[in-house]
């Protein structure tokens, strides 16, 4: 038993203890990772779409940070509406995100508006 394996068990424990996790898909991933990476800070990416979980993968230990694009294509303003209470984003990962030019520049823009 190396020194991280304990974190990297604890972290897989962590899964089965929150719910909200479920629809993190890589959360498996960032669980075996903390084995290998120790104390370097790690953000976990895809799937995360509702605060609860946001605050879950934090919470938990399981990462330090949260990494989300897609829902900001969809919702630039998704950080105050979750503060306003709204408890997930509205991106349902569909992949219609489409490249359009807006101001001379291409820009991202969900095309389900």
């Amino acid at each position: 038993e190396n020194q991280y394996q304990p974190r990297a068990r604890a972290a897989e424990a962590t899964l089965a203890e929150h719910p909200a996790l479920a629809e993190a898909s890589f959360a498996g991933h960032c669980a075996r990772i903390h084995e290998a990476a120790g104390s370097t800070p790690l953000a976990l990416v895809d799937g995360l779409r509702s605060l609860a979980c946001l605050q879950a993968v934090v919470d938990s230990g399981l990462a330090d940070l949260v990494s989300m694009c897609r829902p900001f294509i969809r919702e630039p303003d998704l950080v105050k509406k979750l503060a306003a209470g709204q408890p997930a984003a509205t991106c349902t990962s569909c992949d219609a995100c489409s490249s359009e030019e807006v101001f001379g520049a291409q820009m991202m823009r969900c095309t389900l508006d």
